[in-house]
């Protein structure tokens, strides 16, 4: 096994997701609440995957360049959460719990208006409407404001 200057809790011989949802494994599927435990969690894709991704971590270069000769190969382009699960079937893949990422409650840009859920901590959906309150109104403020800075005004 190789050792580098830095050292992390996070596994070294897959990908961990940080963030997102788990579905079944078809991508005709849907979202389902899985049994998690804190800290790392390997994943049965045979069991689910992770969709909606908001961050993972790759330990190695060899690792980030199998994704990028997996993309690179592909003769179709999916978004990099669906890539991923297919890259990742037959390797290790982890996912950290509770999610370190989880979405904001914000409208979608990419799914229709009727399908407004957010991914939470707990790789769960959730409608717009049970987001954090003072997380929302902040969130507004700052978007009709068009400043579309997290940092300007109080927190």
């Amino acid at each position: 096994m190789k050792r580098y200057f830095y050292s992390t809790p996070l596994p070294a011989d897959g990908i961990t997701y940080l963030g997102g949802a788990t579905f079944t494994p078809h991508m005709t599927g849907k979202f389902i609440n899985v049994d998690l435990q804190d800290g790392i969690n390997k994943i049965n894709f045979d069991n689910y995957r992770v969709l909606m991704t908001m961050s993972y971590y790759i330990p190695t270069y060899e690792i980030a360049q199998k994704l990028i000769d997996f993309i690179e190969n592909k003769r179709r382009y999916r978004a990099i959460d669906v890539m991923l699960g297919e890259l990742q079937k037959n390797d290790n893949c982890y996912l950290y719990y509770p999610a370190i990422y989880a979405e904001r409650p914000n409208e979608s840009q990419i799914q229709s208006k009727s399908r407004n859920k957010f991914a939470t901590k707990y790789y769960t959906l959730e409608p717009l409407s049970s987001g954090d309150k003072i997380h929302m109104n902040r969130c507004n403020n700052l978007y009709s404001s068009g400043t579309g800075s997290a940092t300007s005004g109080s927190g």
